[in-house]
């Protein structure tokens, strides 16, 4: 029992949980992974522009990093 008790505090994955305490971990999972996303996605935007040799003013280059909807890149495009 010593041993399992030892092997769980070492190890966060070994951790039993709940299921509503799963569905809450994997939810954050799913958040961070989407603004990881989008961010990314973002930073590929600005990218394209300045390849394209369009001047990116910090404003806009700011809106464009602060927005979490993947989606929102066309907006952009069209601006």
């Amino acid at each position: 029992m010593l041993a399992f008790l030892r092997e769980a505090s070492m190890n966060p994955q070994s951790q039993l949980e709940s299921p509503a305490v799963r569905a809450w971990r994997e939810e954050l999972e799913a958040r961070g992974e989407a603004r990881g996303k989008a961010l990314g996605e973002a930073q590929a935007l600005l990218a394209v522009l300045v390849a394209r040799g369009l001047a990116v003013d910090d404003d806009t280059r700011t809106r464009i990093l602060a927005t979490l909807d993947p989606d929102a890149a066309s907006v952009f495009a069209d601006d």
